[in-house]
């Protein structure tokens, strides 16, 4: 809060800085205009100006209440510098699991559009649809804006290198079967102890036969030719 210069004899006196500014201190006498890359909201008597939070950002000297999003649409598809240097909207990119181009001219705020399942982008900053890369074998991704690939469970592979945006294109190695987590081929697949059977083959999936009455298997290594 701040008061005037003269004639305060009452705590009446004391006011709150309007919007977009603060009182720097007890005993202030004046309010303070916050900067560009910073806000203040509206009579909140804050001693302090608010950084722009992370996907916002504020272009303005003048002192404002609130920061302009970088992505009018919604906050969390862009991402910007949450430090108190989102002064332009040059300084605001798109999210993780989005791409959109940078503003240019007179715009005010940028386009950010989620990249579509079968897909992921883990970092910021994409400007291209090119830059949503695709999840790779032995892993999906189910749902737009994905930020990572979600790895085929054990148990399952998925040899398929584009395309997939299903949990369903991870196919399973069979009964009595086995396969680590994120496995790309078929050839990853092997019969259980105690289990044998022949080589995939064109097949989906393994066939494997429990051993007969005196045999096992010291591994899980039958299944496929070495």
């Amino acid at each position: 809060m701040f008061s005037l210069a003269t004639g305060n004899d009452a705590a009446s006196k004391c006011l709150n800085c309007a919007a977009g500014k603060i009182a720097a201190g007890a005993g202030a006498s004046a309010c303070t205009i916050c900067g560009a890359g910073k806000y203040a909201s509206a009579a909140t008597g804050a001693s302090a100006c608010t950084n722009c939070a992370a996907g916002t950002y504020n272009s303005l000297a003048t002192g404002v209440s609130a920061c302009v999003r970088c992505d009018a649409s919604t906050l969390a598809r862009a991402t910007s510098p949450a430090d108190g240097t989102a002064d332009a909207v040059s300084k605001c990119s798109c999210a993780a699991g989005y791409w959109g181009a940078a503003a240019t001219g007179s715009e005010t705020t940028i386009t950010c559009t989620a990249c579509l399942k079968g897909k992921y982008r883990a970092t910021a900053g994409a400007t291209v649809v090119g830059d949503c890369l695709d999840c790779g074998a032995g892993t999906y991704s189910a749902a737009d804006a994905a930020t990572m690939c979600t790895q085929c469970q054990a148990g399952k592979y998925n040899a398929l290198t584009t395309g997939n945006d299903d949990a369903n294109d991870c196919k399973t190695c069979g009964a009595n079967a086995a396969s680590a987590a994120g496995s790309s081929a078929k050839t990853a697949c092997t019969c259980n102890a105690g289990y044998h059977g022949p080589a995939m083959g064109a097949a989906a999936a393994l066939t494997c036969a429990a051993c007969g009455a005196g045999a096992s298997t010291l591994s899980r290594t039958s299944g496929w030719p070495s």
